[in-house]
């Protein structure tokens, strides 16, 4: 819904991340597009993925899973190191 409300297209987004494979430099971001103010990625139609799906069987699941634990790696990186607020 938010790509055709801000008129996104379908790249860069998760095509192009997942396509970085487990080695690309830089996170999701960017491979992010802007929604009004706020970084979305873009996924695929159902028949888009269907068709890389059926071309790429289960390497896509493999590389997308890989960008998700490398995403999640960095966030909790990210987190240990971030400043504590004391209120």
């Amino acid at each position: 819904m938010l790509a055709v409300r801000y008129g996104l297209g379908r790249e860069p987004g998760l095509t192009t991340f997942a396509a970085g494979g487990p080695n690309a430099d830089g996170d999701w971001r960017a491979h992010a597009q802007d929604a009004g103010g706020v970084p979305v990625l873009v996924g695929p139609d159902a028949r888009f993925l269907d068709k890389v799906v059926r071309l790429l069987g289960s390497t896509y699941q493999v590389l997308v899973m890989k960008q998700v634990r490398k995403m999640n790696g960095a966030r909790r990186s990210s987190a240990r190191h971030a400043p504590s607020s004391t209120a």
